[in-house]
């Protein structure tokens, strides 16, 4: 709602678009579709990842992105917490998650 009134919708800004709708049940598929999100958009903007590392490819990817079109990026993350909620009984597996996702 802020946003409405405080946006220059005149602007365009390069989206980076993440859903956690999909169930995980173990790190490596979450870390695996990250790295087809990253790898998506580095492609749409030709952007070279050069990290291996999961949260160092989002820093990556922003900061191409950035210098590519001069514009501030941005970033819409939905159902954020759908990864850790689906393996909450699942402690171990949860936690793995939840630093995946710090």
């Amino acid at each position: 709602m802020y946003l409405e009134n405080n946006w220059n919708w005149e602007e365009k800004y390069p989206v980076v678009r993440v859903s956690f709708d999909t169930t995980f049940s173990k790190r490596e598929e979450l870390e695996e579709f990250i790295v087809s999100i990253q790898e998506k958009y580095a492609k749409e903007f030709e952007v070279k990842l050069n990290s291996k590392h999961v949260g160092l490819r989002n820093i990556n990817l922003i900061e191409g992105i950035y210098q590519k079109t001069g514009r501030k990026v941005v970033l819409l993350i939905d159902e954020y917490g759908k990864p850790i909620l689906d393996n909450i009984e699942k402690r171990e597996i949860a936690e793995e998650i939840r630093e995946v996702l710090e």
